[in-house]
């Protein structure tokens, strides 16, 4: 850590009496519960009241004040998601809520920084100056107090920790969280079961799910298969905690229940035979207002403030992570607010760069701002605003809170199916109950003129709109594989900034939305679209893969592991490790052993990618002096691969044909590394030079290279653990590549 600059500035009085004396109680309270003490101050924060209800406020505190926050530096961590919480929770689960009291305050603020985190209380503890002898009342945070830095990743990393802790052994057959294996029910698989989880752990001694718990900051959600397991589950959390020294607040705990209340942001229910996603009745009326609110300025003809449409565009995207159909009808809004920037048309979407080189001198187009001016105060609504405010109010006119199935119902079936377009001609093919459906045929003028993505998704919503008439895609699980990435990025986004694109996302969320279908878009390599057959059928060959009988469950290997698929990956791995040890991970090893201090290698199917690497991001943020590398086969990338990026300091590409990675896998192979923080700035090796030339010289071997990129990597290897044993001055030029 860096020293601040001494920053000396008292802390304002609050004029209000009624609001000095809130204050005066709240100071109180921090400093006879010791989270502020006595001390050697050298730099002051500050703090300030906001209203909290009607006669209450809360204190904020500050940090950033004392130049204490820019002195520090602190890792990027994961928080956990609903879809967490989902894997655990069957119909019948009973969840219960725990609550830490003082999340922030339970765990020490590091002595080097307590000097730089001073408060004054001068102004309200007059009474404790001696007069002529002690001007000011100084003294400093001793705990990780809001508004610094490093508090979150801190504290954070300490209820992991406790996490851990109250887990124990899974083997162990005493303990309330104990399972014996991890089952993978993968689509791909032939007994894969739409309405279960892709990944759970198993108790087989129990028959049931593993009860389980997950902490999103201080709310804690429990899990159990019966009410009295959750209790138990509980109890243990709590007394637990209690040893710790980390505060249970019982007064906020829930009990067991179908019907749990909120948990990072969604609330579930599992009481009716299906597992159910909603929000709270608040957070229901808080975005039907913001909507009305949209709408009745629209229809007044009044510009929107920029500030309160922001705001208001943040929490409805929040809402849409419970609600995804209405991702496609934000888009209006995020026009609107962006309608001020440059090269702009006037219905408010950018314009392409032909548009933009044969537009500049018209007058429709949107000039350059003035730099430094940033947004106006307030900005016109776009034509699409109001329609897609319409739709929002279509959507939020239910008086309560829908709820939205999790997965599909448990007489859903899992579809498979291929579709490809070329510049003259389309094909798809299905699995239906009855054998297998295809399509295909030539495009009319019309269509043949429009961009090669247009070409594959617009034959992609062709395809799954005449399969839902003709009765082939009711109540069912479809993964939809295409050899356009555009395609799959653009679903999963749910929008898209090229209008025509967006008009066809529209019309697939319609499709999930009217027809009870789960979609998922694949993008898969061109070359397993030829072997499949739906890439000739698209210039009316019918006379390969499933149109000649081959099963369709081949073609799709989302349930097999790069291990499962190379038996040269292994040996090239240990190559470029070197002789240092490397623990290769299975599914039962990823919610355990893997957390531990040491080098591990992952290596999931496709399907459960996104799993895995969940649980590699929280063993990084409890261990970040461990070593950790990555396989998975580029397949559901749209699902897993922004996580892979955050976690990792270097990602690669094994390239088809190359000795761990033959021409037969179709898809290439990606490669995540993760590495130990250093002692030496800037602590994570990720941005640096080294990294950088690292991964610009594997992008250059020759697929016919032996060993690819081995030498490479162990030289990169070995550099990263040396690091610590050099000089800052040595580290120094080690992480500018020289």
């Amino acid at each position: 850590m860096e020293r601040p600059k001494p920053t000396l500035v008292p802390q304002r009085g609050e004029p209000d009496p009624a609001v000095r004396d809130l204050i005066t109680k709240k100071l109180s309270k921090i400093r006879a519960w010791g989270y502020v003490q006595p001390g050697y101050v050298r730099a002051l924060t500050s703090f300030f009241s906001v209203p909290k209800g009607e006669d209450d406020i809360r204190l904020v505190y500050n940090g950033t004040k004392s130049g204490l926050n820019d002195c520090l530096w602190a890792p990027w961590f994961r928080l956990p998601t609903v879809d967490q919480l989902l894997r655990s929770v069957v119909p019948g689960t009973y969840m219960a809520d725990i609550d830490v009291g003082e999340m922030f305050l339970n765990f020490t603020m590091h002595e080097r920084m307590q000097p730089y985190a001073g408060v004054d209380f001068t102004l309200y503890f007059p009474e404790e100056l001696t007069k002529g002898r002690k001007l000011t009342l100084w003294e400093r945070w001793v705990r990780c107090g809001m508004g610094f830095k490093s508090s979150p990743y801190n504290t954070g990393q300490a209820m992991l920790m406790a996490d851990e802790f109250i887990r124990g052994s899974p083997s162990d057959p005493c303990n309330i969280f104990c399972y014996d294996t991890v089952i993978l029910n993968l689509p791909g698989m032939v007994n894969y079961d739409p309405a279960k989880p892709w990944v759970l752990k198993f108790c087989t001694a129990r028959g049931q799910i593993a009860p389980d718990f997950f902490v999103y900051v201080d709310d804690v959600r429990a899990t159990g298969f019966t009410a009295d397991v959750c209790w138990q589950v509980t109890r243990k959390i709590g007394y637990t905690y209690n040893y710790l020294g980390i505060q249970d607040a019982p007064r906020k705990r829930g009990g067991p229940s179908l019907e749990a209340g909120p948990w990072a942001g969604s609330t579930l229910f599992t009481s009716r035979g299906e597992v159910f996603v909603t929000v709270t009745m608040d957070q229901w009326k808080k975005a039907k207002s913001q909507v009305q609110w949209i709408y009745d300025t629209i229809l007044l003809g009044q510009a929107l403030c920029h500030k309160t449409l922001e705001s208001y565009r943040g929490y409805l995207v929040y809402i849409s992570c419970t609600y995804p159909s209405l991702v496609p009808y934000l888009k209006g809004i995020h026009l609107t607010l962006d309608s001020w920037r440059p090269h702009r048309g006037t219905d408010g979407w950018k314009l392409s760069d032909r548009a933009i080189t044969t537009a500049l001198l018209n007058t429709h187009l949107q000039q350059d701002p003035l730099p430094g001016s940033g947004a106006p105060s307030h900005v016109t609504p776009v034509p699409q605003l109001l329609a897609d405010i319409n739709a929002l109010q279509q959507l939020f006119s239910p008086a309560t809170p829908p709820l939205c199935c999790a997965r599909p119902s448990s007489t859903a079936v899992a579809l498979y199916g291929f579709a490809d377009a070329s510049g003259t001609g389309f094909g798809s093919t299905f699995t239906t109950n009855i054998g297998l459906h295809y399509r295909h045929g030539q495009w009319s003028l019309e269509y043949s003129e429009k961009s090669s993505n247009y070409h594959e998704l617009g034959n992609l919503v062709l395809s799954l709109e005449e399969a839902m008439q003709e009765g082939h895609l009711k109540a069912c699980e479809l993964f939809m594989f295409t050899d356009n990435s555009t395609a799959e990025s653009t679903f999963h986004r749910g929008t898209s900034s090229t209008q025509t694109l967006f008009q066809l996302v529209l019309r697939l969320r319609t499709l999930q939305m009217h027809h009870d279908l789960a979609l998922h878009v694949v993008h898969v390599a061109g070359k397993r679209m030829q072997a499949q057959g739906t890439d000739g059928l698209s210039r009316g060959a019918l006379d390969m893969g499933v149109l000649l009988g081959a099963d369709m469950l081949s073609f799709v290997p989302l349930h097999l592991s790069a291990l499962e698929r190379s038996s040269e990956l292994q040996p090239w791995v240990m190559s470029w490790w070197g002789s240092h040890p490397l623990t290769w991970l299975q599914p039962y090893d990823w919610f355990h052993s893997g957390h531990q201090l040491g080098s591990f290698a992952w290596v999931p199917p496709p399907a459960t990618a996104a799993v895995c690497l969940e649980q590699v991001a929280t063993a990084i943020h409890k261990r970040p002096h461990s070593t950790h590398v990555i396989l998975i086969p580029r397949l559901l990338t749209a699902v897993w691969c922004k996580l892979l990026g955050k976690i990792c300091d270097l990602s690669f590409t094994v390239p088809l044909g190359s000795t761990p990675w033959s021409h037969t896998l179709f898809e290439p192979l990606i490669v995540g590394i993760y590495l130990p923080l250093s002692r030496h700035r800037p602590w994570r090796l990720r941005g640096t030079s080294l990294l950088d030339d690292v991964a610009q010289h594997l992008s250059r071997v020759p697929t016919s290279d032996f060993n690819w990129g081995g030498d490479i990597l162990r030289e990169c290897h070995g550099k990263a653990r040396s690091l610590d044993a050099l000089s800052t001055s040595m580290a120094r030029e080690v992480l500018s590549g020289k």
